[in-house]
């Protein structure tokens, strides 16, 4: 079950990065051991955007605003690259959207 588990997470998290990859890369690189350091989503996004050039920044920007423009979330697939639960599209839309805010 667990090898079904990665191969589900491997192909979900390809079509996001597939669209969207430097806003999966922010989301896969930054936030799951988040928890572990204590550290809250806006600490991570500040720490992020002290340490990438201006370039970096606005396309994680730019590819955060495109994907909340979407109708429909890939839930399943900001769920697997950024290590977060949400019970409902709509949780996963409001963290999204704090995010980007913080972003800029």
């Amino acid at each position: 079950m667990e090898s079904g588990m990665f191969i589900l997470r491997t192909l979900a998290s390809k079509m996001l990065e597939e669209k969207y990859p430097d806003l999966a890369n922010f989301l896969g690189s930054w936030f799951p051991d988040a928890d572990l350091e204590g550290l809250t989503d806006n600490e991570v996004t500040r720490k992020f955007m002290s340490v990438v050039s201006t370039a970096e920044l606005e396309k994680v920007r730019s590819q955060c605003r495109s994907l909340l423009s979407l109708s429909s979330l890939p839930v399943q697939e900001i769920i697997a690259e950024s290590n977060r639960h949400f019970v409902t599209e709509e949780d996963c839309r409001e963290w999204l959207t704090d995010v980007c805010r913080t972003l800029g």
